[in-house]
């Protein structure tokens, strides 16, 4: 008998005993459900990122705003390089507000997606994961190195960068992580 088959059916038993068979039907009908609703929305979204328009011209104010956004990135980005407490690489958020739908859909490469219909949305948020590179406009992310002690350990912002879009807000929360050699 593997150790987690028998973990599996131990949280199965305290599961059952503290909600009632009844409630934990009822509770994994809703983790269904759920589950279905948010591959519903991808699927949406995938879906309406095929119907946008390819070429439309972004104006130049949304442009501007942008480029001082990823210059201003780029600089967080390398101040963030480090590691925790206990020596790990560290993971950060950096958050932007005042960002517009159009200014964060062309951010993301989607300038004509003003509506956001291309980013799944989950409560509040649209997120979504994107090259960190060509997110923060540059050829690789080793060109905002960091070179940390004697030993030349080089520093860099890892490959993916999540994106956190509150429309309400018009905050934009970026999560980061280090990667080192």
């Amino acid at each position: 008998v593997s150790t987690q088959s028998t973990w599996a059916k131990d949280v199965k038993n305290l599961a059952i005993e503290k909600f009632g068979r009844d409630g934990l039907l009822s509770k994994l009908a809703a983790k269904t459900k759920r589950l279905n609703k948010k591959r519903q929305r991808e699927e949406e979204a995938k879906a309406a990122e095929s119907e946008l328009p390819v070429d439309a011209p972004v104006p130049k104010e949304i442009k501007t705003a942008v480029n001082n956004i990823r210059k201003s990135l780029r600089s967080q980005y390398k101040k963030s390089l480090g590691f925790t407490g206990s020596g790990g690489p560290n993971n950060f958020r950096i958050e932007v507000p005042g960002v517009s739908a159009q200014t964060f859909a062309t951010l993301i490469g989607r300038p004509t997606d003003v509506s956001l219909k291309t980013v799944p949305k989950s409560g509040a948020y649209h997120t979504i994961d994107v090259d960190t590179a060509s997110f923060l406009g540059i050829e690789s992310t080793a060109e905002i190195m960091k070179s940390k002690g004697t030993g030349g350990m080089d520093l860099t912002p890892g490959t993916d960068t999540t994106l956190k879009y509150k429309a309400a807000t018009m905050l934009l929360s970026i999560y980061g992580e280090t990667e080192f050699s």
